[in-house]
């Protein structure tokens, strides 16, 4: 079984080629995605304004409302329908019927502290869900919205992933991103790592080769093979359905065949 946790940049122009791949495995799977540049776009057209800090959005009650909208409702029926349509028995979740999640405190960045607002880290995952959907033949699709402290709060979809795949004893992690894996060499889509074992991916971390968006998939890779998921593979969307496709991420490159 494996999760594949789906971005926002790929799905906006890659969701029919997404969808078609994920049909070519007999592998269960849960789904599980964000959707961070449609929020954005939905807040431009609201006139609400986009607030971000070293990367990350602050989400106030404004923003959790378009959150919860696109991520919970449009885009997210987007996913299901294409999925479907590609010959997936997808079944989509809410959000707070499978995570789990209290109020992120304060963060300390640049000498300041930050509160992000309604942004939540993942305390529990209810796998009952996700499992009855498997043991029916069905494809469990979850967004990034979590529930608890009786309040909504936006999550993290790499992290989200990350303590599911773990929860549910996966055996990889398949995250999707644009860039169809980790680069050597920045904007050089053939200088791409095949395979990384754990040191090699924090040396990536240290050295600053791995930045912007792919350094926290690498920091999720991390977490998501210390907490017992034996692989990672980060792909584009043409990789899904391969066994070895984009970077392979592993605790030793000696377990490799």
């Amino acid at each position: 079984m494996r999760v594949v946790k789906l971005g926002g940049a790929s799905l906006a122009h890659d969701l029919p080629r997404i969808a078609a791949a994920l049909t070519r495995t007999d592998e269960q799977q849960v789904i599980v995605h964000g959707g961070g540049p449609q929020v954005s776009e939905m807040e431009s057209r609201l006139g609400i304004p986009t607030r971000k800090v070293a990367g990350r959005r602050i989400t106030d009650e404004a923003s959790l409302e378009v959150v919860v909208m696109v991520l919970g409702g449009l885009l997210h029926n987007q996913i299901v329908s294409a999925l479907i349509g590609a010959g997936l028995r997808a079944v989509g979740l809410a959000g707070p019927s499978v995570l789990h999640a209290r109020r992120r405190p304060p963060l300390m960045i640049d000498g300041e502290s930050v509160d992000f607002g309604l942004v939540g880290e993942i305390d529990r995952v209810d796998e009952e869900p996700m499992r009855a959907a498997l043991e029916h033949g069905l494809v469990p699709v979850i967004p990034s919205i979590a529930g608890g402290e009786n309040a909504l709060f936006n999550v993290n979809a790499d992290t989200t992933a990350a303590r599911i795949a773990a929860a549910l004893g996966a055996e990889e992690l398949v995250q999707v991103t644009d860039s169809g894996g980790v680069w050597r060499v920045g904007n050089d889509p053939s200088s791409i790592i095949e395979d990384l074992d754990l040191a090699e991916t924090r040396e990536l971390l240290s050295n600053g080769v791995a930045s912007d968006g792919m350094r926290p998939k690498l920091e999720t890779a991390i977490w998501a093979l210390e907490s017992g998921v034996p692989r990672v593979r980060i792909v584009g969307a043409e990789g899904i359905a391969l066994p070895d496709g984009g970077t392979v991420v592993r605790m030793s490159t000696r377990q490799k065949a």
